[in-house]
C-alpha cells in the first residue's frame, strides 16, 4: 500500500513539473538608441532597452508581475546591492507589467533610459549600465514562482551579459 501511495505521489509531482509554466529572462538588447548631435555632446537621447522573457513551459503563466529597473554606476555593483525596484504609479509611470503569457512564447518588456549625461558617459565607457528586475507568476496549479535577473552592458561589443549575481528562480512572490 505504501509503495502505491509513493508511486501516485511521484506521478503527480512529475505531472506538475512537466505541465507548469517556466518563465525566465532570455536576454537584454538595445531596442532603440538615437542621439541628436550637438556640440560638445548629444543633448537629446532616445534610448530603450528590451528584456525578452520566455515561458518555456507547457501551460500559460497567469498573474504575471514584471518590474524592470536600471542603474548607471562607474564601478561594479557591490555584493550588498539590494536591486531596488522602479516605482510603479501614475506619477512616475514606472515600468511594471501584468498579464498572461502563453506557453512557448517570448514577450518583450521595454524600458526607457535617462538622463542624457549617464548615456553619454556610457558611450564614452566612463560608467556601466545594469538592467535588472524580476518576473513573478502563477502556474496552472496556482503556485507562485519568481525569476530574478541582471544584465550588464559591455562596450565595445555593445551587448549585454549576465551579471555575476541576481540571476535565480524561487518559489513565491518577489522578495527584494
Amino acid at each position: 500500500m505504501a509503495a502505491t501511495a509513493w508511486q501516485a505521489y511521484i506521478a503527480r509531482e512529475t505531472m506538475r513539473e512537466s505541465l507548469r509554466a517556466y518563465v525566465a529572462s532570455q536576454g537584454a538588447t538595445w531596442v532603440r538608441a538615437s542621439f541628436q548631435e550637438s556640440e560638445p555632446t548629444p543633448t537629446h537621447v532616445i534610448s530603450e532597452v528590451g528584456i525578452t522573457f520566455e515561458n518555456s513551459g507547457s501551460t500559460p503563466a497567469f498573474h504575471l508581475d514584471t518590474n524592470v529597473s536600471y542603474k548607471f554606476s562607474p564601478q561594479p555593483l557591490p555584493k550588498d546591492f539590494n536591486y531596488p525596484e522602479t516605482p510603479n504609479n501614475e506619477e512616475t509611470g514606472g515600468p511594471k507589467g501584468h498579464g498572461i503569457m502563453p506557453p512557448h512564447s517570448p514577450n518583450n518588456f521595454i524600458i526607457g533610459l535617462s538622463p542624457v549625461e549617464d548615456l553619454n558617459a556610457l558611450m564614452k565607457e566612463q560608467t556601466r549600465l545594469y538592467v535588472y528586475g524580476h518576473v513573478s507568476y502563477d502556474d496552472i496549479f496556482k503556485d507562485r514562482h519568481t525569476s530574478i535577473f541582471c544584465f550588464e552592458h559591455h562596450l565595445p561589443e555593445n551587448i549585454f551579459h549576465l551579471c555575476a549575481g541576481h540571476n535565480d528562480t524561487y518559489e513565491g512572490d518577489y522578495k527584494p
